[in-house]
């Protein structure tokens, strides 16, 4: 059996295994390698031949048989598994993510969708930046200052520039800020990788985070995939994300507008750069003065720290730069005020390159993103040997 293509099927209604194997059937990758019949059967076969990914039919008990999964899931860590059922409820996919089945498919959907999960699932083997892609966190000093349209349009420009997909994270269980403003959903996020039972890897990260575009994938809040009943963010294994994410993704993006202080203190910590975002406005200012202080007593370094005026304007300001500069101890990189361009990109779920490509306020984006790539090129040079 080919490990690495081949795919395991657990199966005994016929109907499902003529569908996986109809789907399958394309002679490309993944392919059906063999079905089994029932989970003994498929623990026997695992002991003998390590597999990349396991679809598992669970109907027509369910909910035992995710108790009977939940072991062979834990004992095979590497292997991937998906689970098929007539219904999706939300309690079955609750506890198939506590298991730490990696997708739940309804069967009406394997003909259209179950290629291109497997594929997202499939391990290549290899990590894709070998532990060195850069985190970057944004921290907001008030509420509207614009972050989330910042750090959308960050990663996104971060994609563009390196040629290879950028990753934002959102932290915000409240709204799910990035998911409202890119029009996007799903069953999955970031609680799936925090929560999970297993390594938390790149795999891990790659097939929970949702494709927008070849430029920018995304990791939802909780808010995004319930937004009723957000799942809570459990921190206990955040360090293991962090390095998932660097293993993953060249460029990582974390929106953390709203997060406790302790949280931010260690993404910071763990950050190549943590952008403090704010209006000129004395509110804003005060706050972000407070929350760099805070920061930096708790061991950040404050070169890593980048104040980030939002929304300026070099005319008919009430405090100058050179004085906000003064009161932070620090440069202050200011990003235009171009709201009507901002909004229209909000408003068309779309990031400034596709609905204002020739904007000022994209081109500074672009440049704060070189900027940020060069910077964790010569840092990634002088830590060479």
């Amino acid at each position: 059996m080919d490990g690495a293509n081949g795919v395991l099927l657990v199966a005994k209604d016929p109907e499902t295994v003529r569908a996986v194997t109809s789907a399958l059937g394309s002679g490309k990758r993944p392919t059906l390698a063999k079905v089994c019949g029932d989970l003994p059967e498929l623990t026997a076969q695992l002991e003998q031949s390590p597999a990349g990914i396991v679809v598992v039919d669970i109907d027509p008990a369910p909910r035992r048989a995710l108790v009977e999964l939940g072991p062979i899931v834990g004992r095979f860590s590497d292997t991937r598994f998906v689970v098929l059922s007539r219904e999706l409820q939300s309690d079955l996919l609750l506890e198939a993510m506590q298991i730490g089945a990696r997708h739940f498919l309804v069967k009406a959907s394997i003909g259209a969708d179950l290629t291109d999960v497997l594929r997202r699932l499939m391990p290549t083997g290899r990590t894709r930046t070998g532990g060195h892609g850069s985190l970057i966190t944004v921290f907001s000093a008030g509420g509207g200052c614009g972050v989330t349209t910042l750090a959308i349009n960050l990663a996104n420009e971060l994609g563009l520039e390196v040629s290879s997909p950028a990753l934002v994270v959102d932290m915000d269980c409240a709204y799910g800020a990035v998911g409202s403003c890119l029009g996007l959903s799903g069953q999955y996020g970031l609680t799936d990788v925090l929560d999970h039972h297993g390594q938390i890897d790149e795999e891990l990260v790659i097939s929970t985070a949702l494709v927008y575009s070849p430029s920018l994938h995304v990791l939802l809040s909780p808010a995004s995939v319930n937004y009723s009943d957000p799942a809570p963010l459990h921190y206990d294994r955040l360090e293991s994300a962090l390095e998932a994410f660097r293993s993953a993704y060249y460029h990582t993006v974390i929106d953390a507008a709203r997060v406790g202080m302790d949280v931010a203190a260690g993404l910071a910590s763990a950050s190549d750069a943590t952008l403090l975002v704010f209006q000129l406005n004395v509110k804003e200012l005060t706050t972000a003065r407070a929350l760099l202080e805070a920061l930096t007593r708790r061991g950040v370094p404050a070169e890593s720290i980048m104040p980030v005026a939002n929304r300026y304007r070099r005319r008919g300001r009430t405090i100058e730069m050179a004085e906000a500069q003064n009161a932070l101890g620090r440069p202050i990189t200011p990003i235009c005020s171009d709201f009507f361009t901002a909004l229209r990109s909000i408003n068309y779920g779309q990031p400034l390159a596709q609905t204002a490509p020739r904007s000022p306020l994209r081109r500074e984006l672009q440049g704060l993103a070189s900027r940020l790539v060069n910077s964790h090129a010569k840092g990634a040079r002088a830590n060479r040997p």
